[in-house]
């Protein structure tokens, strides 16, 4: 088994816009959306272009930087405290040959109630409106999603 991915905690506007724009996807397709959601589906309707979103999020963190940079680190610190133990279980739970040449994962706050993933990118959105432990089990579910199509989404 190759070493372990590491995960590291961030925030990136465009990941965030692109985040909503997954999020905005299910409710186009009939999914309930959350507040964060709703309110942007108010102003701009259910496709807002990427510079609307941008604008938007924008908006949101103007005052909350601060807010922002906590709430990374202490996910962070906490993840580091937890990682080769999740991922030790992970690799034997859904037994994985490999951890598929990752070794680095990204988990981008996201202004959104709601978490999308992108396998390829190797990223994963996690909510900033929750607290540290439920942040880290969405993390963790996310990060099943990447490696079940990592191992397995070769045989759908």
């Amino acid at each position: 088994m190759q070493k372990i991915p590491h995960v590291t905690f961030k925030y990136d506007i465009e990941k965030d816009a692109h985040n909503i724009e997954i999020g905005l996807r299910m409710a186009r397709n009939g999914r309930i959306p959350d507040q964060f959601l709703q309110s942007i589906i108010e102003k701009y309707g259910t496709s807002p272009s990427r510079e609307e979103l941008i604008a938007h999020v924008g908006g949101y963190w103007k005052e909350r930087k601060d807010i922002r940079k906590i709430i990374t680190s202490q996910l962070q610190e906490y993840w580091d405290s937890i990682e080769e133990k999740f991922f030790t279980h992970l690799a034997d739970r859904m037994q994985l040959d490999s951890f598929c040449g990752v070794e680095e994962l990204t988990g981008f706050l996201s202004s959104r109630g709601g978490a999308g993933y992108d396998v390829e990118g190797e990223w994963f959105g996690v909510m900033a409106h929750y607290g540290t432990l439920q942040s880290t089990m969405t993390s963790m579910h996310e990060i099943m999603h990447i490696f079940f199509y990592k191992q397995w989404g070769v045989f759908l």
